[in-house]
């Protein structure tokens, strides 16, 4: 039994013992509202400090929104929005003038996360409200840094997708290095300043050093990047939640050192998504620490284009020794690293996205086809279990995903939602956009088994499916094509 499965029957526990002990008894649900609004007032109440966290990043300044699920969204703004958004009174002296609600949920939001979630002429980062104030602040900082990115940092335009990552540059002596890392990271934030972090640090970037030669250089690139946008936003989004709720300057540390000793295999997604994306939020986060640590100024560099590794260096007045590396080895347990390295190692499929195709006997594909310059706009959130991993396409513009939390689809003509299916997005033949779903039953529409068929004008119709509802309004859908258990809605927008 995985870890994943005995905490899923753990929680299924909780919840029968919970319907138990309540049952016969008047129980209120706390409204949206009530956890929304106070984290609220903590963000507006923080805004000076957290501002000075990062030169220029002023997420209260620039706005925001935060929202449940099913409604209602809470929006902070400089400048009164359109309807349906309502203005509201605050007695909060940072809030007056600048908050507004709107009721149900968010139309065509892409996920749980949205960096431009659009208002009127101008966009938000907008995050779900979550259980616990921390978790859903250091969201909002994270992502909110993640825009303040878009701006600021050199190289964002840039595709930083771990797709671009070759599975096999994940070779089980790469991976061991990569752990050997994390736990030199995470000793180095555990010492003392002084003699023990520099010597830590030394064998940090020997490490480093030599995994850094061993890499292409379109992976050695993407690494960094990642560590750049990813660490830094890891970074921030803990320290700005730590500042909003008064914490003690010492949790940050300890959230990153917990990071660094995430089982990144419980990830999913394949050893070139948990290595080279996953990892580098701690990695990031836990050099731009010790930079802080060896008291330089180091921000405005990092922004511009600069490594992590290579600012370390140049602070720490330290490069990598290649006579400290069997030292390193040795202490922090690369052959048993190795080893385990080996026995995950999973060969590379011939046909990923074949492999992807047999997750379930049934198959949706929503072929989208754009006039002009329209783009649909998907968003996903992951939730992986176990160690499942997805079989990684070759090709770029393909992303496999063999299990969602969520994914959704905002266009005037459509809406889509998907919970807990493999999902294919394939944008190989564009204009043409496909989504693919996964299903174990057969799709229906408007509540009947689907069958090949042109719609009328002016119909509204509902498609569903384990986990999927798709409404698509009349003249998008051009037709519905039924082979087999393959089930295409071809539908065309107009921009």
């Amino acid at each position: 039994m995985t870890a994943n499965i005995a905490r899923s029957m753990l929680t299924a526990s909780h919840v029968l013992i919970m319907i138990l002990l309540t049952s016969g008894c008047a129980t209120t649900r706390p409204r949206p509202d009530d956890q929304i609004l106070p984290t609220i007032v903590a963000v507006s109440r923080a805004a000076t400090s957290v501002d000075s966290i990062w030169p220029g990043y002023r997420p209260f300044e620039r706005g925001f929104i935060l929202f449940s699920r099913e409604g209602p969204a809470w929006l902070v703004a400089e400048s009164s929005p359109p309807a349906p958004w309502i203005a509201v009174s605050s007695a909060e002296p940072g809030l007056t003038g600048r908050l507004y609600r709107r009721e149900g949920p968010l139309p065509g939001l892409n996920g749980g996360i949205d960096l431009g979630y659009p208002v009127g002429a101008r966009t938000y980062p907008a995050v779900e409200n979550e259980r616990g104030r921390k978790k859903t602040l250091t969201t909002l900082f994270h992502e909110a840094f993640h825009a303040y990115q878009r701006g600021t940092f050199a190289g964002t335009e840039q595709q930083s997708g771990w797709q671009s990552v070759p599975p096999d540059a994940a070779t089980p002596n790469i991976v061991a290095a990569i752990e050997m890392e994390r736990r030199i990271l995470a000793s180095a934030l555990e010492a003392p300043p002084g003699v023990a972090t520099d010597s830590l640090i030394a064998a940090f970037l020997t490490v480093r050093s030599e995994r850094m030669a061993a890499l292409p250089d379109s992976v050695r690139s993407v690494d960094r990047r990642f560590e750049r946008i990813e660490g830094t936003a890891h970074l921030v989004g803990y320290r700005a939640s730590a500042t909003a709720l008064h914490a003690d300057s010492a949790e940050t540390r300890e959230d990153i050192i917990r990071t660094l000793r995430w089982n990144l295999s419980v990830f999913g997604g394949g050893p070139e998504n948990f290595y080279f994306r996953w990892r580098s939020y701690g990695t990031g986060a836990a050099m731009g620490l010790l930079l802080d640590r060896l008291g330089v100024s180091w921000q405005h560099d990092l922004a511009a284009g600069a490594s992590f590794d290579s600012l370390l260096g140049r602070a720490a007045h330290i490069g990598g020794d290649p006579s400290m590396l069997g030292i390193a080895r040795r202490r922090f347990g690369y052959d048993s690293l190795l080893r385990r390295a080996g026995r995950d190692a999973v060969p590379r499929s011939e046909d990923p996205i074949g492999d992807f195709l047999s997750l379930e006997p049934y198959r949706l594909i929503v072929e989208i086809r754009c006039d002009s310059a329209c783009t649909p706009r998907v968003g996903v959130s992951f939730s992986f279990v176990g160690k499942g991993r997805s079989p990684t396409s070759p090709v770029t513009a393909v992303m496999l995903l063999p299990l969602v939390k969520r994914a959704s689809m905002g266009l005037p003509e459509l809406d889509l939602a998907i919970e807990g299916r493999p999902l294919m997005i394939d944008s190989r033949e564009l204009p043409i956009y496909r989504v693919v779903i996964m299903l174990p039953s057969a799709v229906r529409i408007d509540g009947t088994l689907a069958t090949s068929m042109s719609p009328q004008q002016g119909v509204t119709h509902r498609i569903t499916g384990k986990g999927t509802e798709i409404v698509v309004r009349s003249p998008a859908l051009e037709s519905v094509e039924v082979a087999g258990r393959v089930t295409t809605l071809h539908i065309r927008i107009r921009s």
